[in-house]
């Protein structure tokens, strides 16, 4: 016969399916002496095995995978392989800036000069704009991963663990549609 649960202090999470089979994560006690977590919106009669119980290192592992998984989605999206194309832009549309938009116009300048027939000027004007702006989104995303990790870490139940990732969730509502993603 399956272990019967019931409510308490938020410890441990469940993960099951809902009516739609979507992963809900919930937290149960198990009755008796062990301690899981809080059952939200799980049906009466709900029975939950034991091997359905995930340990709160478990689920931190999970949720540092997850935000390190979800900033890798990310720099994919919109760098891909180009990466290095992208910091040569950069470079040399700085070194073009820095000598007064005069001379050789570089190659990574005047290929995005001809592809957008402008000047050589808004090209490297245009890159830079562009660079500068995936630098500041680049730090953003960078802190915000350490703080949500860093906070995941020192969860010290399901609460402050669905805490951080609800801090998680909103910072990539905002960020990616910031990126066009």
């Amino acid at each position: 016969m399956a272990t019967q649960w019931k409510q308490t202090t938020p410890t441990v999470a469940v993960r099951y399916l809902d009516e739609t089979d979507q992963v809900v994560i919930d937290g149960l006690r198990k009755v008796g002496d062990v301690d899981f977590a809080l059952i939200v919106d799980i049906p009466a009669g709900t029975v939950i095995l034991p091997e359905d119980v995930i340990p709160m290192p478990q689920q931190i592992a999970e949720t540092l995978l997850h935000i390190d998984a979800d900033v890798d989605q990310i720099y994919a999206a919109l760098l891909g392989n180009r990466e290095p194309e992208y910091v040569l832009a950069e470079k040399e549309a700085l070194a073009f800036q820095a000598a007064g938009y005069t001379g050789t116009v570089p190659p990574s300048v005047q290929a995005w000069a001809t592809a957008k027939s402008q000047t050589a000027t808004w090209a490297a004007d245009d890159i830079l704009s562009a660079a500068a702006s995936w630098r500041q989104a680049q730090i953003a995303i960078r802190a915000t991963r350490l703080l949500c990790k860093e906070g995941a870490k020192n969860s010290a139940d399901v609460a402050a663990l669905l805490t951080v990732k609800a801090q998680w969730a909103s910072f990539l509502a905002v960020i990616k549609p910031q990126l066009g993603l």
